[in-house]
């Protein structure tokens, strides 16, 4: 079985591990994003978060209006594992260390993970029990689940 897949004219192997099909997900999460500027507001793109003397990567950091804090967007082609949430969850806790006093809430990410024929959300909260996330930030899931089904779409994954 060739475990190959070609998307927009670009040919991935291993499970997408092509930077070309990384830059492409990127810009579409970039153009998602725009498209729901009454919720998010866009911060960078590629966005490397200097911690420490080393470098962490966002493949999208956004500025979530509606419940005034940051949301970071992090693309891993392969399962989640528990180092991928606890490097996001790092980051996060950096990023309450340095953002202004006027940021209400405490920041938050979404780990898309992409295997060969799935696409899972991962949420890392900082400090926020599930319950009180889920009741704080439920407007934020039917995007993220709209976000889910447009990979999904962009990849050919059913």
């Amino acid at each position: 079985m060739d475990k190959s897949k070609t998307t927009n004219k670009i040919k991935c192997e291993n499970a997408f591990s092509d930077d070309a099909l990384k830059c492409m997900l990127t810009e579409n999460i970039e153009e998602f994003f725009m498209r729901k500027k009454e919720y998010f507001k866009l911060g960078d793109i590629q966005c490397n978060l200097k911690i420490s003397d080393e470098n962490y990567f966002a493949n999208v950091v956004l500025y979530y209006t509606q419940m005034n804090c940051y949301a970071l967007i992090n693309v891993k082609y392969g399962s989640i594992s528990h180092h991928d949430i606890k490097e996001v969850n790092y980051k996060l806790k950096c990023i309450a260390m340095f953002e202004d006093n006027i940021i209400i809430n405490s920041p938050f990410a979404v780990i898309i993970g992409i295997s060969n024929n799935d696409v899972t959300i991962q949420y890392v909260t900082l400090g926020v029990k599930s319950d009180l996330f889920i009741s704080k930030f439920h407007h934020c899931f039917p995007i993220m689940e709209e976000l889910k089904r447009m990979i999904s779409n962009t990849l050919n994954i059913h």
